[in-house]
């Protein structure tokens, strides 16, 4: 039993590098081949125990992160052509199609929630 602990354990310390390294570089392209090498793991072994642990693959959470940006930076009045590349994006149409894949709006309505509060 304790043997199988810390296997979990070094599973764990893994994927929170992966985590973090997502964190930290959302708003640059990220590669599954990166996100390995920062686990020190095969990229198929990364992609099976990551989507395991956290539910969903690398790349949705790197998007999960992305739209949570946004939704910050649309609540500050910022354009929607603008936040798309600073949140790492690779176009706006992207970005726009799963804004509201995700949000249920598209990030033109989510800003204009906050411009009529203000």
């Amino acid at each position: 039993a304790q043997e199988s602990r810390g296997l979990g354990d070094v599973y764990k310390r893994q994927v929170r590098r992966v985590t973090e390294h997502l964190l930290g570089h959302y708003t640059e392209k990220v590669t599954l081949e990166e996100l390995a090498a920062v686990a020190c793991m095969k990229k198929y072994s990364l992609l099976r125990l990551f989507t395991k642990t956290e539910g969903i693959t690398p790349y949705r959470y790197l998007e999960t992160i992305r739209i949570g940006k946004a939704k910050e930076l649309l609540a500050q009045d910022l354009e929607p052509a603008e936040v798309a590349l600073m949140t790492g994006f690779s176009d706006q149409s992207h970005f726009s199609k799963f804004f509201k894949e995700v949000i249920g709006l598209t990030p033109g309505q989510y800003r204009n929630i906050f411009k009529v509060k203000q």
